[in-house]
């Protein structure tokens, strides 16, 4: 039997054989910089069928996107646009200190389908929901109606 070690390594070995793509920087998609912003994770409850609960992190490292970053990276993609659930892979070198970062995480975009689903949830009616409502403002500083969908 192999051990989850080598399990997660192999799990891990599909980005030296990823297909890389690089964006192409226009007017009609993104541009040379990007802001990011970095947000607790919201906790869920999980149980067994024993009796056993724990809380984990609810989307175990994935972002939510915005859907107008969406539309420009697929722009910039051209042809090899990949729609609105993407697991991109970045890497890159820093020549300053000599060091290299491989990034890998699922990116889920924000759409109109998923923030009618989330009307109602927010942290006075459940106990950990996830209002994209509120995500989508902070990215935006707009206000999404739910009638302008």
């Amino acid at each position: 039997m192999e051990n989850l070690g080598q399990n997660a390594q192999f799990k891990r070995n599909v980005i030296m054989s990823a297909t890389m793509t690089k964006m192409v920087p226009s007017l009609e998609g993104i541009c040379e910089q990007m802001n990011i912003a970095c947000i607790s994770d919201v906790p869920a409850d999980v149980f067994n069928f024993s009796g056993k609960t724990d809380v984990v992190d609810a989307h175990d490292g994935s972002a939510q996107l915005s859907p107008f970053w969406s539309i420009l990276e697929n722009k910039s993609l051209g042809p090899n646009e990949v729609g609105t659930i993407k697991k991109p892979i970045q890497h890159y070198y820093d020549d300053r200190y000599m060091t290299a970062t491989l990034l890998k995480y699922a990116t889920d975009t924000i759409t109109n389908q998923w923030m009618r689903q989330s009307v109602g949830n927010d942290l006075n009616s459940t106990k950990h929901a996830i209002n994209l409502h509120n995500i989508f403002r902070k990215m935006h500083n707009k206000r999404w109606h739910v009638v302008d969908a």
